[in-house]
């Protein structure tokens, strides 16, 4: 993943993130009935490492020192195709995400 920050001010920051990412499926079956038989198809075990493309923007806001904020859309596009059916599937959403750091301590000034 890339992550871009567009807008760095002091207590929020405007970012773009695109990157890839992958799937995994450990068992995948259906059940069609027709008229005249039943069609039971099942595959096991299908990985694509780099089959996804994401892409995110949003705001990240610093709630203090310890604890941020961040949400805004997200879009990902299949690059390969989805199970049984070979699909492409595109899926966009909103995320939001809190973050709280453990570690973080006050950085001195030494001017």
């Amino acid at each position: 993943m890339l992550k871009v920050i567009i807008i760095n001010k002091s207590k929020w920051k405007y970012y773009t993130i695109i990157g890839t990412s992958g799937y995994f499926t450990f068992k995948e079956s259906y059940k069609h009935h027709t008229s005249k038989e039943v069609y039971e198809p099942e595959i096991s075990f299908v990985n694509s490492y780099f089959g996804i493309l994401n892409f995110k923007t949003g705001i990240e806001h610093k709630l203090s020192n310890k604890l941020n904020v961040r949400y805004g859309p997200n879009i990902k596009l299949s690059l390969t195709d989805v199970g049984l059916n070979h699909r492409i599937l595109h899926t966009i959403g909103l995320e939001v995400n809190l973050f709280y750091n453990i570690n973080k301590s006050k950085v001195e000034n030494k001017n």
